[in-house]
Parts: C-alpha cells; structure tokens; sequence
C-alpha cells in the first residue's frame, strides 16, 4: 500500500490556526455588503449561514476556554443573534476569539467533543 501515515498527514496545529484565519478573512470578505444576495432557492441564506458560523465559532471556543468536558446540552446560553448590520464584524470578532482560544491552550486538554475517542482540544483545533 505504502505512502505516508494519518499522523503524518495531518496539518500542525499552527497550520490548522492560520487555515481558520485565513477562512475567516475570505468568508468575511464574501459575506460583507452581500447579506442580501440572491441565493436560488435560499432566500436570505447569506445571512443565515454568518450567524450559523458565528454560533459554531462560540460554541466551540466557549467549549475549550470553559474546559467542559461533558456534553452540555442546554446549559450553555448562546448569544441572542445580531442584527444583520452587526453580523459581519460580529464574526470577525468570535473568529479572532476562536483563535486565541485555540492558541492558548495545550492541544491535549480534554474537552468534550462529539467524536467518541477525541475529547481534547487538539480535535476541536483540527475540525
């Protein structure tokens, strides 16, 4: 079979950061000033999927600054959403947020996650 090993193919965690940095300034990018973009079959959906992704950055980010190790349901209070003039710099923000969260701290904290066998950060740094 032969070629390189999964462990040997995964990106670094330094690589992982930049990837979310770099995603983040180009899907800022794309969603500032087109919110409303017609989207076939999708009406509104630009500024659905930023909000979307602003959750999933809170989410994630609270999960590993917070340390939590349990799934946590219903206990953790997400943020109301934003008014459509704030969504773009609102993600931008929990981008930036999600970074230095993940940056800070050892990739083999545990943490929960939903993969069975990969509770620590460095899953959540991957994903």
């Amino acid at each position: 079979m032969g070629g390189r090993s999964y462990s040997e193919t995964m990106l670094s965690p330094t690589d992982c950061l930049a990837a979310i940095t770099s995603h983040s300034e180009g899907f800022a990018a794309a969603a500032r000033g087109r919110l409303e973009a017609d989207v076939r079959h999708c009406p509104g959906w630009v500024a659905d999927l930023v909000a979307h992704v602003i959750d999933v950055h809170w989410y994630w980010a609270t999960i590993v600054e917070q340390r939590i190790t349990d799934q946590p349901g219903d206990t953790l209070v997400r943020p109301e959403r934003v008014g459509d003039d704030e969504l773009v710099a609102t993600f931008e923000a929990g981008a930036r947020r999600l970074v230095r969260v993940l940056e800070a701290v050892d990739p083999r904290t545990r943490v929960w996650t939903w993969a069975p066998g990969h509770q620590d950060a460095a899953f959540v740094i991957r994903h």
